[in-house]
């Protein structure tokens, strides 16, 4: 049952924004900076004045299944511009959003940009029941076909899917106005266009964004790749393969104190990751070896329909790699066909790889610039796809990277979304990163003893995550290093023997590690020695004495 009490709390909510917005008017006597040249004060007091007079109609629209969004097109009001009314899909706020109409011919907001692609043109638009005027991109798509319009509306709805309210994601969040035909009237049949809003970009894309200023900083450029690895592992982990990362889908923002970042954004060829049906994509010069592997054996088959090069770039270091391999890629299709003729998330992390490429080149390096040197771009465009970096795996060992600058960082916990109260230990622990937890361990040791204190692992320590999530040599490391100061040591071994007993931990040779711990535990007051306090070559041939044979997933 729909709980109208709310949804008109949240109209009422909408009609008092909008009233002192129009009493702002009356007394300050002045337009919004952001407004001028747009339309004058009396207009838009007219617009504001259109919903406090028919404010009952907002009931109805509730009431009517939450009608949104709800269009008034100028055509039929009599307004100076088209509004649009948007039930925002994070927040659940009545939105009013202004759109603009960019005229090269006519005198009309000829100075405001238009950017235009295959399906769509994007102009400025604004909200402007906030207190101050918020700058939107409206993005309209034009659809002689079916085509455009469920084009927008799988990126409309893929977009606020991967949302996380309060957590950083460095994702674009669209929400969709109304379908219209060309006069400007809703419509619900034969719809011609539909209106599209998102947080506008001051600096435009990424691509856009390097012609103007040429160099980042180095802690610009840092903070950048941490954004930029986030988004796509919050895309992986919840199940979506991008199909079309490059500079022009990353769109990059600055505010008043000069701060960067970046969304991901275009999810117009999103895929499954868990059940891929698309066909490997991407944008020419930045598809991976084995997507021009897979183009170049199977064009000539007929199931293999493949379109999706646009030719932007002159140069492809992934067409390159498959030229000077080609046998390599071969022996690889021949034995994983059907895998490698779908979409694939280590597709996306080559994407990765050459953005970061071409950012370090032009910004910190310089002309000399080799990315080989680079452990994390040179872990991305691994020609071996089994053994490229994975979205966690190289947001892991940028962190390491990182920590060299900020010794607190590894320790640092995540502060929202499915990692909350994680460190980076326990992060690199839940993905089982064994090459990173060594490099953890190595730098913090004492990092195992810490207790997680929120999110869907408080009150667990990295030993008992380990018990869950590692191979034996990593079980054996973290008893070890927690044994040495012994806080959280038996806590972690009693619930370690339970999940055993329990059947949930079924790799033998960690049932082995945990039993075999907690009897040396309960045997320390008699004098027993306990194997964990011996030197490694003890524990090294205690390990050999186990059947490592049966080792397998837990």
């Amino acid at each position: 049952m729909v709980d109208l009490t709310h949804q008109h709390q949240k109209a009422d909510e909408f009609l008092q924004r909008i009233k002192d917005r129009h009493e702002e008017l009356y007394t300050q006597h002045r337009l919004p900076i952001e407004l001028k040249g747009l339309l004058t004060i009396e207009e838009l007091k007219a617009i504001y004045w259109e919903f406090i007079y028919s404010g009952n109609t907002l009931y109805s629209v509730y009431d009517l299944k939450n009608q949104f969004p709800y269009r008034i097109a100028k055509e039929d009001s009599g307004l100076a511009r088209t509004v649009n009314l948007i039930l925002h899909p994070v927040t659940k706020e009545m939105c009013l959003i202004l759109e603009t109409k960019r005229k090269t011919t006519a005198k009309k907001d000829r100075a405001m940009p238009v950017l235009s692609g295959s399906y769509k043109t994007t102009k400025p638009a604004w909200r402007i029941d906030s207190i101050q005027p918020e700058k939107y991109a409206n993005s309209v798509y034009y659809a002689t076909d079916h085509y455009g319009i469920e084009k927008a509306k799988k990126e409309v709805l893929f977009s606020q899917k991967v949302q996380t309210r309060g957590a950083d994601i460095f994702t674009n969040l669209m929400i969709a106005g109304a379908a219209f035909n060309k006069a400007g009237v809703q419509k619900v049949q034969d719809q011609k266009k539909i209106s599209l809003y998102s947080k506008w970009a001051n600096l435009g894309d990424l691509a856009l964004c390097l012609k103007s200023n040429p160099a980042f900083t180095k802690s610009q450029l840092d903070e950048l790749t941490t954004q930029l690895l986030i988004s796509v592992e919050n895309l992986h982990e919840k199940g979506f393969i991008h199909q079309d990362i490059k500079l022009e889908n990353v769109l990059i923002y600055k505010d008043d104190a000069g701060k960067y970042s970046l969304a991901l954004t275009d999810f117009g060829e999103v895929d499954s990751a868990e059940f891929p049906k698309c066909r490997p994509k991407a944008t020419y010069g930045y598809e991976s070896p084995e997507i021009s592997a897979a183009h170049y054996f199977w064009q000539k088959e007929p199931s293999f329909s493949y379109d999706y090069f646009h030719q932007q770039s002159t140069v492809s270091y992934g067409q390159e790699i498959f030229n000077l391999n080609q046998k390599f890629y071969k022996d690889q299709i021949d034995k994983q066909k059907s895998q490698f003729s779908r979409s694939h998330k280590s597709n996306d992390m080559w994407a990765i790889g050459i953005i970061l490429e071409q950012l370090y080149q032009r910004s910190y390096y310089g002309q000399n610039w080799d990315f080989k040197h680079h452990p994390l771009i040179s872990g991305l465009l691994n020609p071996d796809r089994e053994k490229r970096l994975t979205a966690s795996q190289a947001l892991v060992l940028n962190y390491i990277k990182l920590s060299t600058k900020i010794p607190g960082l590894i320790r640092q916990e995540f502060q929202s979304g499915p990692w909350e109260g994680l460190n980076l230990l326990e992060y690199a622990l839940v993905h089982r990163d064994e090459n990173s937890i060594k490099s953890l361990l190595a730098k913090d040791p004492s990092l195992v003893n810490h207790m997680i204190t929120k999110g869907q692992y408080k009150d667990c320590t990295p030993l008992l995550l380990s018990f869950s999530h590692s191979k034996p040599p990593i079980v054996k490391a973290l008893l070890r290093h927690a044994l040495k100061n012994n806080e959280n040591y038996k806590e972690s071994l009693e619930v370690g023997e339970y999940h055993c007993r329990i059947n949930k931990i079924k790799n033998p040779v960690v049932r082995e590690l945990i039993f075999s711990a907690v009897a040396m535990q309960k045997k320390r007051a008699t004098g027993r020695i306990n194997f964990l306090s011996c030197d490694d070559a003890e524990v090294l041939q205690y390990l050999r004495n186990l059947s490592l044979s049966k080792r397998r997933p837990f």
